[in-house]
């Protein structure tokens, strides 16, 4: 019955989303438009969407370090707990101060982090689906080689505490 009920509650909302974007078309129109504009800029103009990614990221940090250090100082007058606030705060930061001042440098290591990122994530969900229930069951897997940091046993936990939002 529960069921039945949220599917219907899903129809309903997908039907009133849809009636949404036919009465403003206009501005997915718009949404597409400005999304292909930024792929062909990205396309042509690589050096310079590449700057600008950094510039943001940089004003990001820095604009996130102090909004950190602003709630630690809140936290602190609440006796609540701020070290790891300005902590935070601190390192954003300087971040965002080594990120503007060498761009090239800060491209460098966006790069490796994506690609430490796609390794890690991609070896961590690849291993539980690779390895037998038994296998993983004992904490090993079907690799030739199996670092304890990507032991099976860690990744299935992983896996399965994994949300999607």
């Amino acid at each position: 019955m529960a069921e039945s009920t949220n599917a219907k509650d899903l129809t309903e909302q997908q039907e009133a989303l849809s009636e949404v974007l036919a009465e403003q078309w206009w501005v997915v129109a718009l949404r597409g438009v400005i999304a292909v504009i930024f792929g062909l800029i990205c396309f042509f103009f690589t050096p310079a969407a590449i700057l600008a990614a950094v510039l943001f990221f940089s004003a990001y940090m820095l604009v996130d370090g102090v909004l950190a250090i602003v709630s630690g100082v809140k936290a602190a007058r609440n006796g609540q707990r701020w070290g790891l606030l300005i902590l935070e705060g601190i390192v954003d930061i300087a971040a965002g101060i080594i990120a503007f001042a060498w761009p090239g440098m800060a491209a460098v290591v966006f790069v490796l982090l994506i690609g430490i990122w796609a390794v890690i994530s991609g070896a961590s969900w690849s291993m539980p689906l690779s390895a037998s229930s038994s296998t993983m069951a004992a904490g090993g897997s079907h690799w030739p080689v199996s670092p304890p940091s990507f032991s099976a046993s860690c990744c299935s936990s992983h896996r399965s505490s994994a949300r999607w939002s």
